[in-house]
């Protein structure tokens, strides 16, 4: 008899215990392996000596929610069967079967277990994954002063608040303007309230500094509101207050972060702001620190492009469009390419390849302003070709919510035969669908409103590089004319030539400045290795001592 004690005690010990995996996924909002709801403890004999196994349902490992709910049913006297029943689901993870109930036993709840009803009922939705679902019903609830200082709140904010903003990032909830009074007038005792600010914030506010003051740097939102603020004092052309927007908030959450990626990209927030205040050889410094592994290299070799232009570096400058302007490329937007090619030969007088440069430029950007027209003609943008952040999130919403609406889709249908005494869908499954289903129409339009900015952006670079190409085109026809015009020089001098032969000059000078490399001409295909270690060696045709200006 003793055996038979101290196995079923060690039986109810493994029963309760919980894995790390288990714990670390229901802290991230997860929900893990169903335990097995059935066990054969042992054989007992019958008294007509055949053998039938006992079965007894074992409760899968608990979280504090589970726990405090149980004492708190425990505590209640009388508490209705069906009522019983639906705790009893949720005490054995049964979560879908307890969800399907809660039409049928609102009515039978008592008043003074109401409150743990309703928070029982807002953590199923979040045990779901119904996430928009769950944070309408949560938010509604929170309403109710009452309600957000009960202890089942409590209980629920400390299961599904630890890592909030990582759970926005991944499952991007839409937050509604009502929603946003109600948030505001919560206690501000709430600590992850200031996420849920920052948030919204993030979507639809411009001023950032007040929340970035208080919002700590390893939050995942941080950086993103940083990044925002020094994009806003930059743009207002306050270089000083971007860099010390850059310095307090920026910063900090990158180190935080330990992300290798955002380290780069702060590293070109910093080069752009120089190359603004107009510290070409500091910005040079920040490009040129930008790995060829990351997504941001191109855009910057890109702008690097232009403070060798600034520094008047012709032999770096010509590498990088060398590199730039490749087949490999052709279709990246990346509109000013063939116009630093042109002002590299406008500086250098080589008047015969300037022709090849208009035509360039107009070939390959009339391909993009037609495909840009047609996205914003278009009632429904099509996805730009590389996603910001802001654009991925609206992409991300959109599916997430899509993929929910389906899963309370089928919930609806589960619960025409799970729910007493009923017929059809639950009132609660069809109240949920349809909020879905607006949200999921608010996701749609988000993400074309981004996939227009994306559009609209990229149509203002379009034409800032026209602009500059015009400007180009007039200083290029100029030249010419004086040219025609001069007494001084022969015909032979009135079209320079960018020939194929590197005068030897040339080519000391290129070799002298890279000590250690060796090197060798470009004369067909250019190999992986060699993008954007190019330079070149040919000399400007330009006559400055004759007095043509």
């Amino acid at each position: 008899m003793k055996k038979l004690v101290l196995l079923a005690l060690l039986f109810s010990s493994a029963g309760f215990a919980q894995s790390s995996s288990d714990v670390l996924l229901n802290q991230l909002g997860e929900t893990p392996p169903e335990a097995p709801k059935t066990h054969d403890i042992f054989a007992a004999p019958k008294r007509n000596g055949s053998i039938k196994a006992a079965v007894v349902r074992v409760k899968p490992p608990q979280d504090e929610f589970q726990k405090q709910l149980e004492l708190k049913a425990y505590r209640q006297e009388n508490l209705p069967f069906e009522v019983n029943q639906w705790v009893e689901h949720v005490l054995y993870s049964d979560y879908a079967k307890a969800a399907h109930l809660w039409t049928a036993i609102q009515t039978q709840v008592p008043p003074n277990f109401m409150l743990e009803a309703e928070a029982t009922q807002i953590y199923l939705l979040w045990k779901l994954g119904l996430n928009q679902t769950f944070f309408n019903e949560w938010i509604q609830a929170l309403a109710d002063a009452e309600y957000a200082k009960s202890e089942p709140e409590y209980a629920l904010e400390s299961l599904v608040t630890p890592g909030l903003d990582a759970w926005l990032m991944r499952s991007p909830i839409l937050l509604s303007p009502s929603q946003l009074t109600v948030l505001q007038r919560v206690s501000a005792n709430k600590h992850f309230l200031l996420t849920l600010l920052a948030w919204d914030a993030l979507l639809h506010r411009t001023d950032l500094a007040p929340l970035l003051k208080r919002l700590p740097a390893a939050n995942r939102l941080t950086p993103l509101l940083a990044e925002r603020e020094v994009l806003h004092r930059t743009l207002a052309h306050d270089l000083k207050g971007a860099a010390w927007a850059l310095k307090n908030y920026l910063e900090p959450a990158v180190l935080a972060a330990h992300d290798p990626e955002m380290t780069v990209h702060l590293d070109l927030t910093i080069a752009r702001i120089l190359y603004q205040a107009g510290q070409m050889k500091p910005a040079q410094d920040f490009y040129e620190k930008i790995p060829n592994q990351t997504a941001s290299y191109l855009e910057a070799r890109e702008e690097l492009s232009w403070v060798y232009l600034r520094q008047g570096d012709m032999s770096k400058l010509r590498g990088q469009i060398k590199a730039l302007a490749s087949p490999l490329f052709k279709d990246r937007f990346q509109p000013e390419v063939f116009l630093l090619r042109a002002v590299s030969n406008l500086k250098m007088c080589f008047y015969d390849d300037l022709d090849r440069d208009l035509t360039d430029f107009s070939r390959s950007n009339g391909v993009w302003a037609k495909r840009i027209d047609e996205a914003l003609a278009s009632t429904i943008p099509p996805q730009p070709a590389k996603l910001d952040q802001y654009s991925a999130l609206g992409v991300r919403a959109k599916s997430v919510l899509e993929a929910e609406v389906k899963r309370l889709s089928a919930l609806g249908d589960q619960s025409v035969g799970a729910a007493l005494p009923a017929v059809g869908w639950q009132r609660h499954w069809k109240d949920y669908l349809t909020q879905a289903q607006t949200a999921m129409e608010e996701a749609k339009k988000f993400q074309s409103d981004q996939f227009s900015r994306q559009w609209k952006n990229e149509r203002s670079a379009l034409s800032e590089a026209i602009r500059k190409m015009r400007f180009v085109k007039v200083e290029y026809l100029s030249q010419v004319r004086q040219l025609s015009t001069s007494q001084t020089l022969d015909s032979k001098s009135m079209l320079a030539s960018n020939s194929a032969t590197v005068p030897a000059s040339a080519r000391e000078v290129v070799g002298a400045a890279e000590n250690g490399q060796m090197n060798f001409p470009i004369d067909s295909d250019i190999w992986s290795d060699e993008l954007f270690k190019m330079r070149s060696a040919a000399q400007a045709l330009c006559l400055n001592k004759s007095n043509v200006h």
